[in-house]
């Protein structure tokens, strides 16, 4: 029998982590607060890298998050509830 470059070796998956995202976070927060819309600030990650992480947050949790948006102008990120 030839031997295989590989092996099955029975094992549990570990359970994963339950943090949930930064972004969702941040989007959960803001909803809480009631305001109307806030500029966005990261110490250490650019507007734009704010903006397309809030972006997918929403995309992937849009039920919760209907009435918020995330716009970007003058180079600032803002959430914004309609």
């Amino acid at each position: 029998m030839v031997s295989k470059p590989y092996a099955f070796i029975d094992a549990p998956v570990p359970e994963g982590k339950a943090r949930k995202g930064l972004y969702v976070e941040m989007l959960e927060d803001f909803t809480a607060s009631g305001r109307k819309s806030v500029i966005v600030k990261m110490h250490d990650k650019g507007s734009k890298t704010v903006y397309d992480g809030l972006k997918t947050a929403l995309r992937n949790n849009k039920p919760r998050f209907s009435d918020v948006r995330v716009v970007m102008r003058d180079g600032e990120t803002y959430l914004v509830r309609e």
